[in-house]
């Protein structure tokens, strides 16, 4: 996916996308469940940078190339 695709993508989208739960992307990237629950329910905004962060290390996101990838998914 590119970054305008996620970006049109609600978080519990995302999560799906990822192939994550709620408690399991909390485990994997340390973020406090109830966080990460209020983000998937809306009652506040995940930030894009966040967002983009997991996509990328999951492997969602498609980063040009000659970029650089912190932490590429096998």
């Amino acid at each position: 996916m590119t970054e305008q695709e996620i970006m049109q993508l609600s978080f519990r989208e995302q999560l799906k996308a990822m192939h994550l739960t709620q408690s399991g992307c909390a485990r994997r990237f340390r973020v406090p469940l109830r966080t990460l629950q209020g983000w998937a329910l809306g009652e506040r905004d995940c930030p894009l940078c966040i967002r983009l962060m997991m996509a990328e290390i999951t492997g969602l996101l498609e980063v040009p190339e000659g970029e650089i990838v912190i932490n590429p998914a096998k």
